[in-house]
């Protein structure tokens, strides 16, 4: 769904395999996915981390963390 300024409006994803996907909700109300070739310019947020990075980052400083007390 385009808003007046005819951009793209949801939730725009890139999957670990590289796949870029929008979510969005369509005029039914419904959510729905698709993929697209480019996430818009504003809608990029370069260095943002997905869940599963953080997770293990977090995992990674856990495991570094346990290591150096074991010694």
């Amino acid at each position: 769904m385009k808003n007046d300024k005819n951009e793209w409006q949801g939730k725009y994803f890139t999957l670990l395999d590289g796949k870029k996907d929008r979510e969005f909700t369509d005029s039914d109300g419904n959510v729905s996915y698709e993929f697209v070739s480019e996430i818009p310019e504003d809608r990029f947020q370069p260095g943002e981390k997905s869940f599963l990075e953080k997770t293990c980052d977090g995992v990674a400083i856990i495991a570094l963390v346990t290591k150096r007390k074991k010694k």
